[in-house]
């Protein structure tokens, strides 16, 4: 154990204590991934590196039931996972829905509006679902929305919306939707369903993502 002698006490290297960790995160490391931990680095060009992480997007894709060639690990907490999905579908001076039912909705509120998007915003009551058929007032009374942004399953409160009817409502739009813990469990939208009204199109295109 290496010391280093400071002005007014002897400093030693950190030995965290044993903990079991029984909340939403951080969260307990099974051994095998802590051993995974401890194996040679090799660099992030490395062919070995490069195929270990077609290896990963090849199981994510199984584990979201996409056939999608962009889907993507993003190591970071979940709401870096959220950010990169506005940055990349928000456009300055769009209009986008947002449904806020807990702290997750209000997150993308943000991202929005950093982004210089146009929020419509579609409150819920915290720990209720978002309510489709405000969503479809939304759309109704701003045609012109580009994206419609909703939490799947809500961490702060533990409601689960319902994406499949949710992404009825979204006519030309995209959709990204942040599932805080909700999948893959919960079935995902990723992949379109059969849509009630087949005159409007699957919101299959465009559409994001993130769990953490």
């Amino acid at each position: 154990m290496s010391t280093l002698t400071g002005a007014s006490k002897q400093i030693t290297s950190f030995s965290p204590p044993a903990r079991r960790l029984m909340g939403p995160g951080p969260s307990d490391i099974h051994p095998r991934v802590m051993a995974a931990l401890s194996r040679p680095t090799i660099g992030h060009l490395d062919p070995e590196f490069v195929r270990m992480m077609d290896e990963v997007k090849e199981l994510t894709q199984y584990a979201f039931q996409t056939q999608n060639r962009l889907s993507m690990v993003v190591s970071a907490p979940g709401t870096a996972g959220m950010e990169t999905a506005f940055v990349n579908l928000v456009e300055r001076g769009e209009k986008v829905i947002v449904c806020r039912n807990g702290v997750f909705g209000g997150r993308m509120l943000e991202n929005v509006l950093r982004c210089g998007g146009v929020p419509v915003i579609v409150d819920d009551t915290w720990g209720k679902p978002v309510d489709p058929e405000k969503v479809q007032a939304a759309f109704s009374s701003h045609p012109d929305a580009k994206i419609l942004a909703f939490v799947h399953a809500e961490t702060s409160t533990g409601a689960r919306s319902d994406a499949e009817t949710l992404c009825q409502y979204t006519p030309e739009a995209k959709s990204a939707y942040p599932a805080s813990r909700g999948c893959p469990p919960l079935r995902s939208a990723r992949q379109p369903w059969k849509r009630s009204n087949p005159e409007r199109p699957s919101c299959r295109a465009g559409s994001w993502i993130s769990t953490w």
